[in-house]
C-alpha cells in the first residue's frame, strides 16, 4: 500500500493512503509530498482471527506435549519406567521394584519430569552409580516411542548417552507398545521381558526378569538371536 506525506509533526508524520484514509506513522526523515510505503492496516476482524489461530496453535501445542507418546525402561540393579510424549520429554516417573523406587527416592522423581528422557535416563544411572548399584554388565534400556524407526533412533540415543556421560555398558532394544503391555502384565518392563523371551536359558531369562540385572551374568552372546542395541552386538548401521 502506498500513501502521500501530507504533514509533519514532532516525531510523526501524517500520511494520506490510497483509500483516502490519513495514519500517522513514524517520520522517518520524510518530505511533504513523498510517496512512502505503508504496511497494511490490521482490521478488527483480522486481529480477531489471527488472535484465534495463534490460541488454536497454542492449545493444539500443549494438549500434543501433554500426551503419552511412549515408554522407556531402565533395568540395572532394580527397573524404572518413564512415559514420554512426542517430544521425548518425561511426563511421568514411576518404578516397577523396590530398588526402582529406592532409586527414584534417590535422584527425586520430580527432577526427572519434563526433561529430554536421555538426561533423566543418564541422571537415574548417575544415582545408580553414587549408590553403587550399577550392575557389572551395565544397563539395559527398552524404548516404545512413535513406531519402529523412531524407537530405534531413541535406543541409539540412550545407549549412546549412558556410555558417554556416565561411562557405563548399556544395550538398547526398541519394543512396541503391544510388548510394553505384555510386559505389565507380567509385572516387569518391556527390556526385561524381552530379556526372558530371548535368552536362549530359561533359568537365566527367569532370574533376570524377577531380580537383579547384575545377577544374570549375561555374556555377549546370551541375548540370543535378537540381540539389542550394544558395544557387545551389532549395531545396525545409521540411517
Amino acid at each position: 500500500m502506498k500513501g502521500i506525506v501530507v504533514d509533519r509533526q514532532g516525531p510523526y508524520a501524517a500520511v494520506l493512503d490510497d483509500r483516502g484514509a490519513v495514519r500517522r506513522v513514524r517520520d522517518r526523515h520524510y518530505a511533504i509530498g513523498q510517496q512512502v510505503s505503508l504496511a497494511p492496516r490490521m482490521t478488527r476482524r483480522s486481529v480477531a482471527a489471527l488472535a484465534a489461530a495463534l490460541t488454536l496453535l497454542l492449545s493444539l501445542g500443549t494438549v500434543a506435549y501433554a500426551t503419552p507418546a511412549g515408554t522407556v525402561s531402565l533395568d540395572s540393579a532394580g527397573a524404572v519406567e518413564y512415559t514420554i510424549n512426542c517430544f521425548d520429554r518425561v511426563l511421568s516417573v514411576q518404578a516397577v521394584d523396590e530398588a526402582g523406587a529406592a532409586t527414584l527416592r534417590q535422584v527425586g522423581e520430580g527432577s526427572l519430569r519434563h526433561r529430554k528422557v536421555s538426561d533423566a535416563v543418564s541422571a537415574t544411572v548417575e544415582a545408580l552409580q553414587q549408590s553403587g548399584k550399577v550392575a557389572p554388565e551395565g544397563v539395559l534400556i527398552s524404548a516404545s516411542s512413535g513406531g519402529e524407526t523412531h524407537a530405534e533412533t531413541l535406543c541409539r540415543q540412550l545407549r549412546d548417552t549412558v556410555e558417554a556421560q556416565n561411562g557405563v555398558p548399556a544395550a538398547a532394544v526398541a519394543v512396541t507398545p503391544r510388548q510394553v503391555e505384555e510386559a505389565h502384565a507380567h509385572g516387569v518392563t518391556a527390556a526385561r521381558q524381552w530379556a526372558r523371551d530371548n535368552a536362549p536359558n530359561p533359568p537365566m531369562a527367569n532370574d533376570f526378569a524377577q531380580n537383579d540385572f547384575g545377577q544374570t551374568n549375561m555374556g555377549p552372546n546370551d541375548f540370543g538371536v535378537n540381540p539389542p542395541m550394544g558395544a557387545n552386538s551389532p549395531v545396525p548401521p545409521q540411517p
